[in-house]
């Protein structure tokens, strides 16, 4: 499946030409003080200190996972009620730092974490009114450090952006700071036989690619989810109802959708990116918006494939992979079609945008015209001081940092309203409706199974070979279902669980449930009670369904007489208006129960 790729590279030339033929004023700038892990966990423990003394309390912080070093990875949800999983409510995720030296992101997150607190908790803050609003009607998860192992070898000064890891000992990439975490992975290209650091970003099934490199920064550590951090994050997608997520990199400068064939990713990506457009305090900064601009850098390193990935090759292992492929934001969307992995045939259908932070660095020659990193008073932005030993993924321009940060400010908020509409977009500016969208009839926004009871997370778990595991006995299936059309209507939606023999269905047993009279944009909360058998493999099938009537079919067949069509023509119209796309209303879950 292509996907969406909106470019924000290729102006680099532009600003310099413009800044030789208007050169402007060098602005004060300060050298910017990063948050490193410790200091990290200490302003979200002082946070969780300050809200239990608050009424209501809206924050909760929570650990869901460890590293492969035992460290915390954490989570922080804003909720009128944090303590229950609202599942009518849309979940929104928010996350970052996946790659160790990609310091930005992470702080930009700790900055609307503390952003969401102040304006709810003070009422006389500006945004006080809005905030208010999205923390009482979504349910707001934010994960600012996912990778906190790497972050922590890659961070050699506490937060300081000219001190960070350079030693090319274990990868040759690993001069511009340490992606990986600190996993060690057998390596037989190594002396000792051993290697350490597996790329997170590269661990997860779509497209595993078996034939990765130990001794590259984008390692996959040789099994689908090897890496302890991904199946944290298996977990957390598995067991929330999520509806939309924004995964945050740096420094490409490219903004992307993982669904194209809808053409939704592709509005909400622009809508993301034309908020870089307001108020830019001068051109240097129009680098992170560069929508029309896709020649120059952008057509420098980009590629059509046929998953659309920014890529110098196509996939030559047996699931189609490559190095740039296993990525998060692709799992989140597709259909998993690769015999080496654990949850194949899942799918998860999670409308998501993929956002690289506006820096970027090139050490080519052939590509030094469109490198935009540097000092401004050469044209460029990112460093605080000439030679400062600051580089793209650690900028030190405090000036610039802190207003891509409070840009992303007003992207989180419109992501999070859109989580309400994910495959409906709205206009960022007011969120009305964009009529020229094209309308995705019925969708399927968040799913989970977890035990019986109201207000509860997910139950399943991942194994260290990336299994998805639950416990035998009955559990409730609880998804929602989102009427995009324009018109109220029945909603019809079928769930189809079967045991799993010689990897095909075998027995599957259905439901179809039915709500009436369910108006445009409402989103309606459908469960289903089960009992699973121990030692069993499962797939759980959530899928909706049209319901069109036979005055449809007199309303087409009146049409297509007056357009004098047969009526073979009216039957296979008809057949094609009602069969399910299922490119966002098809969920599966793929699991193994244990022994009782």
């Amino acid at each position: 499946m292509k996907r969406t790729i909106v470019f924000l590279t290729g102006i680099a030339g532009a600003i310099i030409f413009f800044l030789a033929v208007f050169p402007l004023p060098l602005q004060a700038d300060y050298k910017y003080d990063y948050y490193d892990y410790q200091e990290m966990v200490t302003l979200l423990k002082d946070l969780e200190t300050q809200a239990a003394s608050k009424n209501p309390n809206v924050y909760s912080l929570q650990v869901i996972g460890y590293s492969y070093q035992n460290n915390p990875i954490y989570a922080v949800k804003f909720s009128d009620n944090p303590d229950q999983e609202e599942d009518d409510e849309p979940d929104v995720v928010i996350d970052g730092g996946i790659h160790g030296n990609e310091w930005l992101p992470v702080d930009s997150n700790l900055n609307f974490i503390q952003y969401l607190f102040d304006a709810y908790y003070n009422d006389t803050h500006p945004d006080h009114d809005e905030v208010v609003d999205l923390v009482n009607n979504f349910e707001i998860w934010i994960i600012p450090m996912i990778n906190v192992d790497g972050r922590i070898r890659d961070d050699l000064n506490h937060g300081d952006p000219d001190s960070f890891w350079i030693d090319t000992t274990y990868h040759a990439g690993d001069n511009v700071g340490w992606r990986m975490n600190v996993q060690e992975v057998d390596c037989p290209a190594m002396p000792d036989g051993t290697n350490q650091g597996i790329d997170i970003n590269r661990t997860f099934s779509y497209k595993f690619w078996e034939l990765s490199d130990c001794t590259k920064t984008t390692y996959n550590g040789g099994t689908a989810f090897a890496a302890p951090e991904s199946r944290v994050l298996k977990d957390f997608i598995n067991n929330h109802m999520v509806s939309l997520l924004l995964h945050q990199h740096s420094n490409l400068q490219v903004i992307y959708g993982a669904s194209d064939t809808t053409g939704l990713g592709d509005y909400i990506s622009l809508e993301a990116d034309t908020i870089y457009d307001e108020g830019l305090p001068n051109p240097l900064m129009a680098l992170t918006n560069g929508i029309e601009f896709l020649t120059g850098g952008a057509s420098a390193v980009r590629h059509e494939s046929k998953d659309g990935r920014v890529s110098p090759q196509k996939g030559s292992g047996v699931c189609g992979g490559s190095v740039y492929s296993g990525q998060y934001f692709e799992w989140l969307w597709e259909e998993i079609d690769c015999i080496l992995a654990p949850d194949n045939h899942s799918r998860r259908a999670i409308q998501n945008i993929f956002y690289e932070y506006a820096y970027i660095e090139y050490t080519e020659p052939q590509y030094a015209y469109m490198n935009v990193y540097g000092y401004i008073d050469d044209g460029k932005v990112g460093q605080h001081e000439r030679d400062d030993g600051s580089n793209g993924f650690h900028p030190s321009s405090g000036a610039m940092n802190q207003w891509i940060i409070e840009k992303s400010v007003e992207m989180n908020k419109y992501l999070i309203k859109q989580s309400r509409y994910p495959f409906s977009p709205r206009y960022h500016a007011d969120m009305s409706w964009r009529p020229e969208a094209p309308n995705t009839d019925l969708a399927i926004v968040g799913a989970k199974i977890s035990e019986v009871g109201d207000g509860l997370p997910g139950c399943l778990t991942t194994d260290t070979n990336g299994r998805d595991l639950l416990a035998p006995g009955t559990k409730r299936i609880t998804w929602n279902v989102q009427n995009n059309g324009t018109g109220t209507r029945t909603v019809r939606t079928e769930i189809e669980i079967c045991a799993v023999t010689v990897d095909e269905c075998s027995t599957p047993f259905s439901v179809t449930l039915t709500k009436e009279n369910v108006p445009p944009e409402k989103i309606e909360t459908f469960t289903y009670e089960y009992s699973f058998e121990p030692l069993k493999d499962y797939w759980v099938t959530l899928k909706t369904i049209e319901a069109h009537t036979w005055d449809d079919v007199v309303t087409m067949y009146n049409n297509y007489v007056s357009a004098q069509a047969s009526w073979s023509e009216v039957i296979t119209s008809y057949n094609e208006y009602t069969e399910p796309d299922y490119e966002n209303d098809l969920k599966r879950f793929v699991l193994t129960t244990l022994s009782d």
